[in-house]
């Protein structure tokens, strides 16, 4: 797995720390044969998610800051998405 760092080239400690954690989570969103499993898996990534996007020291104005965003919100989303299609219709 490429370092986080390089590949997204955001020079943040709160990114880089959830970064490694969130890509953990969606190796084994793909790795899970069960809906069940992969909703787990996807609740936690949601979360991680989430708290980057309530980061405190977000500035408009830094790119860092606004990959950090568009990434989190895209994960949050996806996450999102794989916990409706794990619940049971009603």
């Amino acid at each position: 797995m490429e370092d986080p760092i390089s590949e997204w080239g955001v020079e943040c400690r709160l990114f880089q720390g959830l970064e490694t954690e969130i890509r953990a989570l969606s190796e084994k969103i793909k790795a899970a044969d069960a809906t069940r499993e992969k909703a787990v898996y996807a609740t936690a990534m949601k979360r991680q998610a989430g708290f980057l996007l309530k980061c405190a020291e977000f500035a408009e104005t830094r790119p860092d800051c606004k990959v950090c965003r568009s990434l989190s919100h895209l994960r949050k989303t996806t996450a999102g998405l794989i916990i409706k299609v794990a619940r049971p219709l009603r």
